[in-house]
Formats: structure tokens, sequence, C-alpha cells
């Protein structure tokens, strides 16, 4: 299967994507990491603020973006659901929250516990907790997000 094909099929495996990968490694195109700086917020009236970032890189293959979060910062305000980052590269309008959903954990306050993340708009992603509670107020409010689009 032509690596063009690979990216059409209906259904590519996670050995798809590794072959795809390596012949683009191969090629002469090696693949390189890239970082940005999110910027940080949350939803509704809850703030996120002092933010350090721990990881924010990602790779670029072709308009595929594949990227790594991990960020800890302080809720303030009223506590709602969502911590939000901006994306490294725009996403394209067509992906919402029912269709790219990322890898996430989040903590609220000392524990880490299972989270969902997905794009809210094209330059932003929204980190959960796994049972859409509301945060609570504090510091150590973590967002790890891994995914692509």
């Amino acid at each position: 299967m032509a690596f063009g094909d690979i990216l059409r099929s209906a259904n590519f495996t996670g050995d798809d994507i590794a072959d795809l990968i390596e012949g683009i490694g191969v090629s002469g195109h090696p693949l390189t990491t890239a970082t940005w700086s999110p910027s940080y917020s949350a939803s509704g009236s809850m703030t996120y603020t002092s933010v350090t970032t721990t990881l924010a890189a990602y790779v670029r293959i072709g308009k595929i973006i594949w990227f790594s979060l991990f960020a800890t910062g302080t809720t303030g305000g009223s506590a709602p659901t969502s911590l939000i980052a901006t994306l490294p590269v725009t996403a394209d309008a067509t992906f919402t929250s029912a269709n790219a959903p990322f890898a996430c954990t989040v903590a609220d306050g000392a524990s880490a516990i299972g989270g969902v993340a997905y794009i809210g708009s094209s330059t932003q992603v929204y980190a959960t907790r796994y049972d859409a509670a509301n945060f609570g107020t504090g510091a150590s409010r973590v967002m790890r997000v891994s995914g692509w689009y």
C-alpha cells in the first residue's frame, strides 16, 4: 500500500502509521520536533493562571500534527469543567469535540485522574475530568494531553 493510500484508508492501523513515519524518515525528510508557547485559560468564569509548561512539543507530518502538552497551574474564580490551552498549529475547522479526542490525564489538586481532551475550537484544546465534574479551585491543577489532528 502506498503511503498516501494508508491515510486515505478508512481502516488504517498503528502499524500503518509506523510504516508511514518510517518511510518519511528514510526518505531524506527526517522528522523534527518543534516547541510552542501555549496560552492558557479555562471555561466559564474560572481562571487558569501561574501556569508552568513542562512540555509543549509537536511534530508536523504533512497536514498531520502530533503534539504533547504538560502544564501545571492554579485555578480560581467559579470552577467549571475545562482547562484550555492553545494548539501549536490551527486545526481544520471540521475538527470538533466529536471527532478529535486525545489521550489525557488531569490533576484536580493532589492526585492525577483520567481525563478527556478535545479540540474545542480550531485554535484550542480543552481538557476535562473523566466524569465531566467541575474542577476545584487552587494550586496543582494539571493538564497532560497527547494526540494528533
